[in-house]
């Protein structure tokens, strides 16, 4: 765990320097424009921006393929608890069809409560504890 941390660490200096490289190249060609074409560094300075915003690109995306597998887990959990309730809700009504409490209306709302339920604990789970 702390070797992970260490290397996130390393990763946002990285992407820090390289930033900080972005804008200093960037200012300084536009400051010294005249020197950048006369002496036909513009394709050079052009290569080694592109560099820099690749590697910064690279970084990005590996975070948002982990937003896109946890919201993938997330929805997946979602649907799969609405199937157990809406078999759960077939079996019960094919077990007591004449039962008050098995009536769709009634099954419906309890469904509603349940994951309405869940999931605002989950949420409140996820800001943490009121102190």
């Amino acid at each position: 765990m702390m070797n992970m941390e260490a290397e996130e660490g390393s990763e946002d200096m990285e992407l820090s320097d390289d930033l900080k490289e972005s804008k200093l190249l960037c200012s300084d060609s536009i400051a010294n424009y005249k020197t950048v074409a006369s002496f036909g560094n513009d394709q050079l300075l052009i290569t080694r921006f592109g560099d820099i915003n690749t590697r910064q690109a690279l970084a990005e995306d590996k975070s948002a393929k982990c937003y896109a597998i946890s919201l993938a887990l997330s929805v997946s959990v979602n649907n799969g608890s609405f199937a157990i309730l809406y078999i759960a809700m077939a079996e019960l009504y094919k077990a007591y069809p004449d039962y008050e409490y098995t009536q769709f209306d009634q099954m419906m709302l309890s469904m509603f409560v349940f994951i309405f339920g869940a999931f605002t604990a989950a949420q409140s789970i996820s800001m943490g504890p009121d102190i």
